[in-house]
């Protein structure tokens, strides 16, 4: 699974947390939900919930919203999530405790 994520003028947490949002909003309105939709909002609550986002943001400005980069976010056949950025793979890793 891909999905683009925009950086721009705001960290990849916020991002994600927009995305996930957008698509609960979805389901709450009585639009039509796939399977696909349903896997990308249970991705997305899993990574707001346990991906160290203050971490994240202080090793890579990248995902920080300081500076704005295409990124999208990849779940591979290992089901791991991680970022993608100027064809570099960021791992996202979790919070502590």
């Amino acid at each position: 699974m891909r999905i683009k994520l925009n950086l721009d003028n705001h960290c990849v947490e916020t991002e994600i947390r927009k995305l996930y949002n957008a698509k609960v909003k979805s389901c709450l309105r009585g639009q039509t939900i796939t399977d696909h939709d349903a896997d990308v909002i249970e991705l997305l609550k899993a990574l707001l919930e346990t991906v160290d986002f203050p971490g994240l943001r202080s090793a890579l400005k990248a995902v920080s919203g300081e500076k704005t980069y295409p990124a999208v976010l990849v779940v591979d056949r290992t089901n791991k999530p991680w970022i993608e950025i100027k064809n570099q793979r960021i791992e996202m890793g979790d919070k502590q405790g």
